[in-house]
């Protein structure tokens, strides 16, 4: 993404409050602390998906929802730039889709799928990486 605005460097860093905007539409505001990303940034795609929460240090952390067309889509947490936690996927009518939980950025443990009347359809455990195999677990 590019710069655009009054978006500030220190010392060759970028600092305090900016406005970013990529050459496929995409744009970004928030405030950098040393170079890095830090507290509440809005991130919105090209397409019009939203993204709002908190970074640390550069990462994403905490809380973050992501919407569409005024509609949340999706809600959960990170912790030091990966998904942590339980997740929830909804539908545009926002109901509950799918949900299960994330540790260190990958998909972990038990997951449900729900069908349009809020009965889950699908549940099991979800299938994750050791090494170079996969291991049910």
């Amino acid at each position: 993404m590019e710069a655009a605005g009054k978006n500030v460097t220190l010392n060759g860093k970028k600092q305090g409050y900016w406005l970013e905007s990529g050459a496929d539409g995409a744009v970004a505001e928030g405030r950098y602390v040393g170079g890095k990303r830090h507290g509440k940034w809005f991130e919105c795609e090209a397409d019009g998906t939203i993204a709002e929460g908190r970074y640390a240090g550069g990462k994403k952390h905490g809380p973050w929802r992501v919407s569409r067309d005024g509609k949340i889509i999706a809600a959960g947490s990170y912790e030091g730039g990966k998904k942590h936690g339980v997740w929830w996927e909804y539908d545009l009518d926002g109901k509950v889709i799918v949900t299960g939980p994330y540790r260190d950025g990958k998909k972990h443990g038990y997951w449900e799928e729900y069908d349009s009347c809020d009965r889950i359809i699908g549940i099991g455990p979800y299938t994750v990486e050791i090494g170079d195999r996969y291991v049910k677990k």
